[in-house]
């Protein structure tokens, strides 16, 4: 076996996609301990098909396909004990989980361009409660206001934010 040396992008998008391979994987499957499991049959399908893979292109294509084999692979084996494999079933699903993970992160790219939008306050408020997971009181207290004060900007925000991946979305046509 030939040595092949993973460069830094390739390690970067190894990395980078995870999550939606995961999300991929666990769509497909449905139980999340199998999922992980199945991600780390992926991950090693992938290292030792890295001298297939061409810089350059979809990485997660690529990745997604290579799990797509592996997920086959997984319901075989299932299948063998009590459940019945169908392919046709399997390669629907497939389709649609990549059409929803796909619009996911259109979704959650125009949440960041949205959130980027709001006065500096506003994006303080949502780290304060979203990213560090202070509690309601804890926020009221570091903007001496009331709790009730602090549940209603929220509530603003979000409903802003709202309006704002929609309309992005539209532009989109998306």
């Amino acid at each position: 076996m030939t040595k092949h040396v993973l460069s830094n992008e390739f390690l970067r998008d190894l990395t980078q996609y995870q999550d939606r391979l995961f999300a991929y994987i666990l769509t497909m499957i449905g139980n999340i301990d199998d999922a992980r499991d199945v991600l780390q049959d992926v991950n090693q399908c992938i290292l030792k098909k890295v001298d297939k893979y061409n810089e350059g292109t979809n990485f997660l294509a690529w990745a997604r396909r290579i799990a797509y084999f592996e997920i086959q692979s997984y319901w075989r084996n299932k299948g063998r004990s009590r459940f019945h494999f169908d392919i046709e079933l399997l390669e629907h699903i497939s389709e649609e989980a990549i059409e929803a993970i796909d619009r996911y992160d259109e979704r959650l790219s125009a949440l960041r361009l949205c959130i980027e939008k709001l006065p500096q306050e506003k994006q303080k408020l949502l780290v304060q409660r979203y990213q560090k997971s202070l509690s309601i009181n804890d926020v009221a207290k570091t903007w001496n206001r009331s709790g009730k004060a602090i549940v209603m900007l929220l509530s603003r925000v979000r409903l802003q934010l709202f309006d704002c991946i929609q309309k992005r979305l539209a532009e989109n046509n998306l």
